[in-house]
């Protein structure tokens, strides 16, 4: 059953349409990921679904409560929507205890320690948010809006300022405290490795439309075009067909149609760029276990 349901969804500023028509629904305890370039349209749309745009046309349901439609429109205050920032709003004057506590009309002392120990904030209960990291930060501010129980959590882009590795170990905190406290959960992210490794189903968005929503797994198995293969992972278009880097075959052939021209370690494989020899506008990456020499002519499969 859906607890979130969007229905033909549009947007335009003056002249500009940054929505056309977008649709989707997800359920109970869904992580679903808005994933997209700058510009596609994701956080308009989840400003739309908190109540801080109007969408210009659609239907916007949660838990069987209308949000918007043709004559409806809750304001942000009245749709118990939880709103996660990247910059995470946290109150520089108010500890970490204050801060979750902040919206609280009853301030229940055991509620308040149950967050604090369900976040590994017991320690730093008394400390100003200039005194944590970046991750005691965003736990902060999802511990604060998750307190009040809402009806759906929204996150947009929460890892941005976080360093790589940082932003992993964080990733992986959140995703299980989300679960585990049962609320389902919209995050907008430019990062496909944010979507990938959180999300129970993605919904890929460009110019204001979602081109694909699936399962993280079919996405990357199954995108429907260059452009979902492109941020999801990269993809090459070989003989008409989309492949994945990690699935490009090549062997050295002297008569071969491409040419090596960079080859780079990480993380235990070779990224190998080629070159059509008869088109240098033409690219194709491969991701290989061994090293290949630069300026070689190989065969691609």
């Amino acid at each position: 059953m859906s607890y979130l349901k969007l229905e033909n969804i549009t947007k335009s500023f003056g002249k500009s349409q940054v929505l056309k028509e977008v649709s989707f629904a997800i359920a109970q305890n869904e992580i679903v990921a808005l994933l997209g370039e700058s510009g596609s349209g994701k956080t308009t749309l989840l400003r739309i679904i908190a109540g801080l745009e109007f969408a210009n046309s659609g239907k916007v349901v949660v838990n069987d409560k209308i949000m918007q439609d043709a004559s409806t429109f809750l304001k942000t205050e009245h749709r118990n929507i939880g709103v996660i920032f990247q910059d995470y709003a946290l109150f520089p004057h108010l500890n970490v205890k204050q801060n979750i506590a902040y919206g609280l009309t009853d301030k229940n002392e055991r509620i308040l320690q149950d967050f604090l120990r369900i976040f590994e904030l017991e320690d730093h209960a008394k400390k100003r948010p200039h005194q944590l990291s970046g991750g005691q930060q965003q736990r902060v501010a999802i511990a604060r809006s998750i307190i009040v129980n809402p009806d759906l959590l929204l996150l947009d882009e929460p890892f941005s300022s976080l360093d790589q590795s940082l932003k992993r170990k964080v990733r992986s905190e959140i995703s299980t405290i989300l679960r585990r406290q049962n609320i389902p959960s919209i995050l907008v992210t430019h990062d496909p490795d944010d979507a990938m490794e959180m999300a129970d189903k993605i919904a890929i968005l460009q110019k204001g439309e979602i081109v694909q929503f699936d399962t993280p797994e079919n996405i990357y198995k199954q995108p429907i075009n260059e452009y979902v293969g492109d941020l999801t992972g990269g993809i090459n278009v070989i003989n008409g067909k989309l492949v994945r880097p990690s699935d490009t075959k090549i062997r050295e052939n002297e008569m071969g149609g491409y040419k090596v021209v960079k080859c780079s370690f990480y993380k235990g494989d070779y990224f190998i760029t080629l070159q059509a020899v008869a088109n240098p506008k033409e690219f194709i990456n491969v991701i290989a276990k061994t090293r290949v020499e630069l300026g070689s002519i190989m065969d691609v499969e």
